[in-house]
């Protein structure tokens, strides 16, 4: 992925935002650990890992076995990958989604003032945070993110 150094410096921070993922997926950006997502919402933070010029995202997804243990039920020369006791699965169960559905998208973090002194927003295109207790409720009414 290629960022500008315009794109890199307006925004006080980004998220990868991974979509549909079945079931663990583990990110790196740049070569650097960026965290593993576990569950819903799928993200991990990009924070300072993209720089301007190429950025290199990788993301190994982890899943569950069914689909391999369907896959050696269906195969009709008999080879098997996995052994197991288990007979949950046949030749004929639906196979499972898997892997990483996506869609993936890097979202913008910026930082909103609404007071010189005490609290700043963090806002994505999805939702917000404040980072002060005082203007909670307040910013919840004033703030309107699509």
């Amino acid at each position: 992925m290629n960022l500008t150094a315009e794109q890199v410096k307006t925004v006080a921070s980004s998220e990868l935002y991974l979509g549909d993922v079945h079931e663990v997926a583990g990110v790196r950006i740049n070569g650097m650990d960026a965290g593993i997502a576990w569950k819903r919402p799928y993200v991990v933070r990009a924070g300072t890992l993209l720089h301007p010029g190429e950025n290199r995202i990788e993301i190994e997804v982890t899943n569950l076995w069914p689909n391999r243990l369907i896959g050696d039920a269906q195969d009709v020369a008999g080879k098997r990958y996995t052994w197991t006791n288990v007979r949950k699965y046949t030749k004929d169960s639906p196979l499972l989604p898997s892997g990483l559905i996506g869609p993936v998208e890097v979202v913008p973090v910026y930082d909103l003032i609404l007071s010189p002194h005490d609290a700043v927003v963090r806002t994505t295109k999805r939702r917000f945070a404040i980072d002060s207790e005082h203007y909670r409720e307040s910013a919840r009414h004033q703030i309107q993110v699509p």
